[in-house]
């Protein structure tokens, strides 16, 4: 197997790493043999830098979005149980 489709001549391809962690590839081929010019190389390494900075903030945006829902919940739990102590103290504090 191959990670070149059939009818590819040339590729380039950038990974997008943060840390030892790959994100991302970026694949770009052509059916054209040597067809990426050294302008075109160095293109795609500016843009890579930027595309790696949109999905990193990306995948940021969903880390906060997932603590943000998961402290709600811990949010409804706790209210949960302050009610119930103080339904507890109020039943004692009536009892006496």
């Amino acid at each position: 197997a191959t990670a070149i489709p059939a009818g590819m001549e040339s590729a380039m391809t950038a990974n997008f790493r943060h840390g030892d962690d790959l994100i991302a590839q970026l694949w770009i081929g052509s059916k054209d043999p040597d067809s990426f010019t050294s302008d075109e190389v160095e293109f795609v390494e500016k843009i890579s830098q930027h595309l790696k900075s949109a999905l990193l903030n990306a995948r940021n945006a969903e880390s906060v979005k997932e603590l943000q829902r998961q402290l709600v919940g811990q949010n409804e739990i706790l209210a949960n149980m302050q009610d119930g102590i103080e339904g507890d103290f109020e039943a004692e504090a009536g009892e006496a």
